[in-house]
């Protein structure tokens, strides 16, 4: 069985990984939405690449079926141990809770749904939701 190569030329979008932990609480109680940034350490802007499209046509209309808000498909690496582990996110896996915001434009993508085809660890197909109006 072979393999099928991830495209480099396709991952042109650069985004730094933000992570909302939940394992703090603010002065209410009530769960941190504070972002932390998860950092790429080859990277000098802490980035990682990424390949952004919106979603079109049909795909648009079957994604859209189960994730109402969404709006791109993001694709990229395997990050492997990358992501920590921490106690809502014990396999240090993307969760929905993180959003991607690109290094150029500062658009934020909040994650919707992560997707590891066929469990190979290999790429992340993310289905997101461009945040409107979002400074961060």
């Amino acid at each position: 069985m072979s393999v099928r190569a991830i495209q480099a030329g396709s991952l042109r979008q650069r985004c730094t990984l933000w992570d909302v932990p939940e394992s703090s609480t603010d002065s209410w109680g009530q769960p941190s939405q504070t972002p932390t940034q998860i950092v790429n350490p080859n990277a000098s802007d802490g980035g990682f690449s990424f390949g952004i499209r919106p979603l079109r046509g049909n795909e648009m209309l079957n994604v859209r079926q189960v994730y109402p808000a969404a709006t791109h498909l993001i694709t990229g690496r395997w990050l492997g141990s990358i992501i920590p582990a921490s106690s809502n996110n014990p396999n240090g896996v993307y969760v929905p809770s993180m959003k991607l915001i690109g290094v150029t434009d500062g658009d934020v993508y909040n994650i919707i749904f992560a997707d590891n085809p066929d469990k190979r660890n290999r790429q992340w197909i993310l289905t997101c939701e461009l945040q409107v109006g979002a400074t961060s």
